[in-house]
Order: structure tokens, then sequence, then C-alpha cells
């Protein structure tokens, strides 16, 4: 399948943490996923045909320290990756400053964003105990869960 069949009302921009790639421990492998992942949407953009909406993807790279990220990926000197200092809401205050910048301007405020992630997280956790899910059961959810947990809370409370 060429990259032009691809649906146009979709979200075509892409947001990736490279923070996580970096072993912690001896012995532990680092994690080459997200790199993937970034280098498929860079290539979407870069080599989609011209009259593709994917030539138009934006894409955020997020690091946990300024400039790590070029340590390990030197080829990523195009991009000014946004540095989330491992602070969540730092890392939701850029995102959303993206959304902005990138055209979707009915955006909350960073403070709204912040406040709606907790309260989704907390009443996910009443629900799935509530359902008789352990609290490492609920936390090793199945992604295709956890997105419908998503899609449900938003359609309940926006």
């Amino acid at each position: 399948m060429g990259t032009d069949n691809f649906d146009t009302n979709v979200f075509i921009n892409g947001i990736h943490d490279l923070s996580r790639c970096k072993s912690l421990k001896k012995g532990e492998y680092s994690r080459f996923n997200l790199p993937f992942e970034l280098a498929i949407d860079y290539s979407l953009r870069e080599f989609s045909n011209k009259n593709s909406n994917l030539k138009d993807k934006k894409i955020l790279i997020f690091e946990e320290e300024k400039y790590s990220v070029q340590k390990a990926l030197s080829d990523l000197a195009f991009s000014d990756a946004k540095c989330h200092k491992g602070e969540p809401e730092e890392l939701i205050y850029e995102v959303r400053s993206w959304f902005y910048q990138t055209g979707y301007i009915d955006v909350s405020s960073p403070s709204g964003l912040w406040d709606s992630y907790n309260i989704f997280y907390s009443d996910l956790y009443i629900k799935k105990q509530d359902e008789g899910f352990s609290m490492k059961a609920i936390e090793r959810l199945p992604v295709p869960e956890f997105l419908d947990e998503i899609r449900i809370w938003c359609s309940n409370n926006f």
C-alpha cells in the first residue's frame, strides 16, 4: 500500500519522546523502537508523493535533557527537540503549545489538560477496581483497552 492511500481526515502529525531510549542499568538494553518510529514518520514526510498530505506532516520530538538526543542521533540536527526535563506537566505544556502552533487552535489550557489527565487516571483506577482489576492489572492494561477507556471517558466528559 502506498503512502498516498491514507485517509486525509486522520491526524497525520507525530509526537516522539526519545528520552526513554537510554538504558538505565548495566546490562539493560537500549530501546530503539522510539527512534525507529520517528524514522518511519520522517520517511513518510520526506518520501511521500509531492501531492500527499504527508508532505505537510509535522513532527514533535522530545528529550529529557537538552541536546541529549543529538549525542546518539546526530542526524536530528534538522529538528528542535523539546526538553520536558522528566516533568509530565512540562510535557503537556509543550504538546499543547505544539498543537496550537500546528493549527489545532481549539485546545484547552495546559493546566486544564493536566487536570483532565489526572481526573481521567483517577476515574480509570476507580472504574477498573470496581470491575475487579488489581492495581497491577490496571497498570498493565493492553493498549487497545486503554485507548477504549480514553475514548469512553472523553465522550462522557467533553
